[in-house]
């Protein structure tokens, strides 16, 4: 039990590290760490702590960057457009507080829900695989006729064609590692992009910022991160900005803040979710779960499926992940709030000029140390795209094409 805590609190620590730099991604610290993490078996509980409560922890402080900084990591993209409005009112803070809300609220959604996952995922994987690439053939072209009209739609069709262009060949043609050239992709899209464009349009002060937050309750946000989630934790290829975009279509779309509190609750969800796969359908979803199981693969010879795990060791293994999880959401909230709270009052109606040209060289910098001079023009094609968007009045988050178009194509052709 106490080596168990000990990796939680570990966990949480290193997951608040990979949450505020930007382009550090909890996938790159755990293959860092492997050598550490598996060395031995007897010491598995602490690993197996340690890897869920840091990715729990990061999949809420990286929402700190996100929307503040405008430095996007592919599970938080969407949050920056939302997140950017909130900050111009003045309300950053609230806008990481619905994250951690909606992550708090839908891991609470999925504890309910957990029996019926456990029950249904094999079936419900074999039912969704084969019509997916129709489903985010829908998705995409939902997005371009939610423009109001044509001029809007066409150019709304060359955003997701040239973002889902260069998402195919990130991820499929670039000699470097896909994860590597998905941040400044996505930093330049929504972040540099919109830094730009502010600056252009004369808007050069950072509103005063509250940390007053609005007291609703988000039930149906939670609900739709919870559900998206658990498709981002079973489905290969469809990650946190597909599912929520798939979700939304069935659920509908109810503001920014709700959307926030449905993004926060995700990347929280798909952890555990991802980590429950390896049980029932033999299949891990993320980084996390590629971790996971081979952490279970040096404890016990093999991943034990759902039936194999009467046995005590390897339920006690299960247990272990979901209580490590609901402990790291606990810490990991509060410590988002305390860093985003610290943050705030640093940025409050300071000159955004100077700010944003020291976020942009740092961003440009962060692009060259991780992903080289390749990174670096990713960067400045994306940008060009996100500013596409910006001069001809239609939405950014069709830049999602990006990670869309490049999913469908492989569960279309995929043999």
């Amino acid at each position: 039990m106490l080596e168990a805590l000990a990796g939680v609190l570990a966990g949480v620590a290193a997951g608040a590290l990979t949450g505020t730099i930007p382009g550090l991604h909890v996938n790159t610290l755990l293959s860092l760490l492997s050598p550490l993490l598996f060395l031995g078996a007897e010491h598995h509980r602490f690993s197996l702590a340690f890897i869920v409560a840091m990715s729990v922890t990061h999949s809420f402080v990286s929402y700190v960057p996100s929307i503040l900084l405008s430095a996007p990591q592919e599970d938080t993209a969407l949050s920056v457009l939302p997140g950017q409005r909130l900050l111009a009112e003045g309300r950053g803070y609230e806008a990481v507080y619905l994250t951690v809300l909606g992550g708090a609220g839908s891991m609470l959604v999925l504890l309910l829900l957990l029996p019926l996952l456990i029950w249904q995922l094999p079936s419900l994987y074999s039912l969704l695989k084969p019509v997916m690439g129709a489903v985010l053939l829908l998705v995409l072209a939902y997005m371009v006729a939610s423009e109001r009209d044509t001029r809007r739609r066409l150019y709304a069709l060359v955003v997701v064609l040239l973002s889902g262009t260069m998402g195919y060949i990130i991820l499929n043609r670039l000699q470097a590692s896909p994860e590597r050239m998905l941040f400044p992709a996505l930093t330049g899209m929504f972040g540099v992009s919109t830094m730009l464009a502010g600056v252009l349009s004369g808007r050069l002060k950072m509103p005063e910022q509250s940390t007053a937050c609005e007291r609703r309750r988000y039930l149906r946000g939670m609900l739709t991160g919870a559900l998206a989630g658990a498709a981002a934790g079973i489905l290969p290829g469809v990650g946190a900005a597909q599912s929520t975009y798939l979700v939304q279509g069935v659920l509908g779309r109810r503001g920014a803040r709700e959307f926030l509190v449905a993004q926060g609750g995700v990347n929280t969800v798909m952890v555990v979710v991802s980590v429950l796969t390896l049980y029932l359908i033999h299949r891990p979803r993320s980084g996390t779960g590629i971790a996971v199981e081979k952490l279970l693969t040096l404890a016990h010879g093999s991943t034990p499926t759902w039936r194999e795990m009467r046995s005590l060791p390897g339920y006690s293994d299960f247990l272990l992940v979901v209580a490590a999880a609901f402990l790291a959401t606990a810490l990991g909230g509060g410590l988002t709030l305390a860093i985003a709270r610290a943050c705030i009052t640093g940025i409050s109606g300071i000159s955004l000029s100077p700010l944003y040209s020291c976020v942009v060289l740092l961003l440009a910098a962060a692009t060259l140390v991780y992903s080289g001079v390749t990174g670096l023009l990713v960067l400045v094609t994306a940008t060009s795209i996100g500013m596409l968007a910006i001069s001809t009045g239609v939405k950014r988050s069709h830049g999602m094409g990006v990670l869309i178009l490049p999913a469908m194509l492989h569960f279309i052709f995929e043999r």
